[in-house]
């Protein structure tokens, strides 16, 4: 608790500028001053943290399209989205913890967490709930969350077909021909086998990722791209037209098409992106808004993921004003995507952010409990985004 109130203090001190080698970078620069300051201002106003507004927390997991066509039915609840409820959300928001927890132990010990095979080793073993259905899922496609892939010679991406109309012509060209991302023999990362829907620009077939045999080195060259990259921006050296935002883009494009392991691979890239954004001081980015990664040529995809950037900042400033309009004395006031996430189950007055009511109840709900595990997220994430992460 001490901690705690340690890191409230220091926060609602803070003066928020974009590090010097960001001033490069125009968009990130003002980015990230903006999303500092809202992240302060709303705490400071509201006692909100900005990663707890619903509809951004929930878009750094759940598809756009789901949680529009989805909200009324699960009431606001993005847990409830994807079956089985709550498990799927419940081992999301573990990754998110253990992600918050590496930036915490980096502000507070003043020393760089290396981004190695180990950090995302751990990453996906904290994101991906293994069950006798997962082992299973696993033995099929190669190797359990947290062993890099063995014993399969190319792992299977997903299964695209006519019905969900996910897959076009043009994404199946855009991998078919010049992809790339290749591996050391000049062989494409991602390869696809389908064939047209029959009166649709719609597709049916099957992704496939890299040979097992490619793992390890493919691995290599993209941990060294990440160690590079960062010393160049923390140096101020990087290339003036390629941005913090096209860097994140194609490492999390790149990570996904080797996809080291069984399972939860999309899930691991997006935590490697979330580390790298907040790094830079960055928002999260809205991963259920970009499934289309390795199916896009990659200066579409950054510029899609710079796009998605910009409309979260503009969705948090709306929220700004539609929460200082209407308060939080009655969430039903407020929008499904301003609704700040577990602030109407907190075991303790709203207006004591950081104390535990010592006489509360054993019995707590799934999402009290939820909410306890990640208490610590909830107010430590604004320390840890200080812009003097390098």
């Amino acid at each position: 608790m001490k901690k705690l109130l340690f890191l409230a203090f220091l926060c609602s001190h803070q003066v928020f500028s974009c590090s010097d080698f960001l001033r490069k970078y125009p968009e990130e620069c003002q980015m990230s001053d903006q999303y500092q300051s809202l992240h302060k201002e709303m705490y400071d106003t509201h006692g909100v943290n900005v990663e707890f507004l619903t509809g951004y927390r929930s878009r750094r997991l759940i598809d756009k399209k789901v949680w529009e066509e989805e909200q009324d039915r699960i009431r606001c609840r993005p847990e409830k989205a994807y079956l089985p409820d709550p498990d799927v959300w419940v081992n999301w928001e573990k990754g998110a913890s253990f992600l918050s927890n590496k930036l915490l132990d980096e502000r507070l010990k003043n020393e760089t967490i290396s981004i190695d095979r180990d950090f995302i080793k751990d990453i996906n073993i904290q994101s991906v709930n293994i069950d006798i259905m997962g082992l299973m899922a696993t033995k099929v496609k190669g190797a359990a969350p947290g062993r890099i892939r063995q014993n399969f010679h190319e792992i299977p991406g997903f299964t695209y077909n006519c019905v969900s109309g996910a897959v076009t012509s043009e994404h199946i060209e855009n991998v078919s021909n010049d992809y790339d991302l290749l591996d050391d023999n000049g062989k494409p990362l991602v390869s696809v086998i389908g064939h047209t829907c029959p009166d649709s620009d719609y597709q049916q077939g099957v992704l496939k990722y890299t040979a097992t045999a490619n793992v390890d080195s493919e691995l290599k060259k993209l941990l060294s791209f990440i160690k590079v990259n960062l010393e160049l921006y923390r140096r101020g050296e990087n290339r003036a037209d390629y941005g913090p935002l096209k860097f994140i883009a194609d490492v999390q494009r790149w990570f996904v098409a080797i996809h080291p392991f069984g399972d939860g691979n999309g899930r691991t890239s997006r935590f490697l992106q979330d580390y790298l954004l907040a790094k830079f001081g960055l928002p999260y980015a809205p991963s259920g808004n970009l499934q289309n990664d390795v199916l896009m040529r990659k200066e579409s995809y950054q510029d899609l993921f710079a796009n998605e950037m910009r409309q979260t900042m503009d969705e948090i400033k709306g929220c700004k004003k539609e929460i200082g309009d209407n308060g939080l004395d009655d969430l039903e006031n407020l929008s499904c995507n301003c609704r700040p996430m577990y602030f109407d189950e907190r075991p303790y007055p709203k207006s004591v952010r950081l104390a535990k009511d010592p006489c509360q109840s054993e019995e707590l709900s799934g999402s009290t409990r939820l909410l306890q595990d990640n208490e610590e997220f909830m107010f430590n994430i604004m320390f840890a985004l200080e812009n003097d992460s390098f």
